[in-house]
């Protein structure tokens, strides 16, 4: 899958772990050039630190990206900080998406889809994820209509927990390669009436397969 992305910019934020990596291999594929940031707050890096941090360190971070995507953290740990000392995933989502805001005409958001439907066990992991869904709606209205904002909710990837795997009706994890094709849809210019919305690509497990309660 491809979409028109010949000589724009996307810039790509903690996209360091397999879904990220395959995000930017496809915007590559389809043209793009792709920025990389960690958000650590070095020179030369975004800095999510603070509102204002993030809005001085922007541009020199990125030269007038068309899209901005973002990835939680979540995708490869469940840990919570241990105190309120630094800001939160939610947030620096949100920082990132306002400094930007001038430049992108789009923000996709990439989640687990325990932020659609909550983990047993884990409450606090799951109430930040629908924290960031709920993050992405706000942002689609604050920001319209010059900027779309959406949000993917993924569910097991490659060597992903089996017990995700078998409560999906397709019983398999997907390929990275598949939510990037995910990815591609709500980052593609020609999308230009989708706002607001947190597509899951789960294979279904979120609608409830197999569920024991």
């Amino acid at each position: 899958m491809k979409i028109s992305a010949e000589g724009k910019t996307a810039l790509i934020v903690n996209g360091q772990g397999k879904v990220g990596q395959a995000i930017a291999a496809a915007l590559t594929a389809s043209g793009a050039t792709i920025v990389e940031a960690t958000a650590s707050g070095a020179p030369g890096d975004l800095d999510l630190s603070s509102q204002a941090a993030a809005t001085r360190s922007a541009p020199a971070v990125a030269d007038s990206p068309f899209l901005l995507v973002h990835v939680s953290a979540g995708l490869d740990s469940t840990d919570r900080a241990p105190d309120g000392s630094a800001p939160s995933e939610l947030d620096r989502f949100a920082f990132a998406a306002r400094a930007f805001a001038p430049q992108v005409a789009r923000i996709v958001h990439v989640i687990p889809a325990a932020g659609v439907v909550p983990l047993r066990g884990d409450a606090a992991f799951s109430a930040a994820q629908a924290g960031l869904a709920s993050l992405t709606r706000a942002l689609a209205m604050e920001l319209a209509p010059d900027v779309v904002v959406n949000a993917l909710a993924i569910g097991a990837v490659d060597d992903a927990d089996q017990r995700l795997v078998s409560h999906s009706p397709l019983k398999r994890a997907a390929g990275p390669a598949e939510i990037a094709n995910a990815a591609l849809f709500l980052a593609d210019p020609a999308n230009t009436y989708t706002t607001g919305h947190v597509m899951t690509v789960d294979g279904g497990w979120s609608i409830g397969y197999a569920r024991d309660f």
